[in-house]
């Protein structure tokens, strides 16, 4: 195979993995993570207090850092919500 082969196929194999990057960029570090923010739940164990791997696979460092950060301090609201709760 010549270099101009193996490029075309390093290609197309980029291609087959563009619906997930472009739903990872969209859905899931975008409308999902803003949905999730709109309010915290009182159940701490509600699915969106779970963290996103997919979403934190497509982020800068920086932006993890701040998701976690901005994941824990939704995760106690919500943990102090259901003490208060019950």
């Amino acid at each position: 195979m010549n270099k101009l082969q193996i490029r075309w196929m390093l290609f197309v194999f980029d291609l087959k993995d563009l619906p997930h990057y472009v739903k990872c960029l969209m859905w899931n570090r975008g409308l999902r993570l803003l949905w999730c923010k709109l309010w915290i739940r009182k159940d701490e164990f509600h699915s969106s207090l779970e963290m996103d791997l997919d979403a934190m696979w497509y982020m800068s460092p920086k932006k993890v850092q701040k998701y976690l950060e901005d994941l824990m301090n939704r995760r106690r609201i919500a943990h102090e919500r259901d003490i208060c709760s019950k």
